[in-house]
């Protein structure tokens, strides 16, 4: 409500988050902070170019930009996807899901067909 956005985004496994049920991941943390007001380019960035730019690996992590390492998360939008503050209180409206991990542009985790 004050505009102070997050200048970085991350997520962390915690033993309430083990075995639950969607798994707590960086896009679910993503998308509750747009369904909080968030834009989409804010969070990404947030995400990705900031993180590489504080811990100064810009531009060969962060980026997809001729020359970077070229890791990516591919991600696909659920609308049905629902997401639960920390009450338990669920909200409709869509979520972002992970289909795709690659690293140096290799994809080494996808999700068995």
């Amino acid at each position: 409500s004050q505009g102070f956005l997050p200048d970085t985004i991350s997520t962390d496994l915690w033993k309430a988050h083990l075995n639950e049920t969607p798994v707590h991941d960086l896009p679910r943390t993503l998308s509750k902070l747009i369904a909080a007001g968030m834009s989409e380019t804010d969070a990404f960035r947030a995400a990705t170019w900031r993180p590489a730019e504080v811990l100064r690996v810009t531009p060969e992590i962060g980026s997809l930009a001729t020359g970077a390492l070229g890791d990516l998360c591919g991600l696909r939008w659920n609308p049905d996807g629902q997401l639960k503050d920390t009450n338990g209180v669920a909200k409709d409206g869509g979520v972002w899901e992970p289909i795709f991990v690659a690293h140096a542009g290799d994809v080494v985790l996808a999700p068995e067909a």
